[in-house]
């Protein structure tokens, strides 16, 4: 087994074919990491980052690239952090951004997962503000366009495990914490949200 770190905190999520996705954290804030793997050698490396932190959590591989999704522009703290946005973007077989959306739906959200089809993906995560957490899911154009989006919740707690598609229908699976009055609820503003 070999070991790789690239600063104080490296933490690899998802693979993807041969591209590992994550967060690396350089002393000053987290980076969304892209590891391009040859067995158990480090071929490419590339970080992403902007604003404040940025972090790495779910890709898709496509015929011509991946779809990557995570969480841009927040704070990061021990208990998750504040303001971040979903990120979803469009990497190229060589890793260049062709497109990347930032989402901003509750004021707190990430995408954890990402579902490609032959016209589009849909994207799935999670979300919250002062009145709890939720999950959110959208779709998009394989060209970042948005498509919809809807919200579930919220609740005292929430943690998505992933969006997957069995016999042509979707399933967001995830835990949540309920406040007692039994089941899921879609939020009163269903499509909110802004890209």
């Amino acid at each position: 087994m070999r070991t790789h770190s690239f600063g104080a905190e490296t933490v690899p999520v998802a693979l993807a074919g041969d591209l590992l996705i994550g967060s690396v954290h350089d002393g000053k804030a987290y980076k969304l990491m892209l590891a391009r793997l040859d067995g158990e050698e480090i071929e490419e490396l590339k970080f992403l980052s902007g604003k404040n932190d940025w972090e790495g959590h779910s890709i898709a591989k496509l015929k011509d690239g991946y779809l990557i999704g995570g969480a841009a522009e927040g704070v990061a703290t021990s208990d998750g952090g504040n303001g971040w946005k979903a990120y979803v973007a469009k990497l190229s077989d060589n890793l260049k951004v062709l497109w990347g959306r930032k989402l901003k739906i509750l004021g707190n959200e990430a995408v954890y997962s990402i579902l490609p089809d032959r016209s589009g993906a849909f994207i799935a995560g999670e979300t919250s503000d002062e009145r709890g957490r939720g999950f959110f899911i959208g779709r998009t154009t394989l060209e970042g366009e948005p498509l919809w989006l809807r919200t579930l919740g919220p609740w005292d707690d929430a943690v998505i495990s992933g969006l997957v598609e069995l016999d042509g229908k979707l399933f967001l699976i995830g835990s949540l914490k309920e406040r007692g009055d039994g089941g899921l609820r879609p939020s009163s503003s269903p499509g909110t949200g802004s890209w």
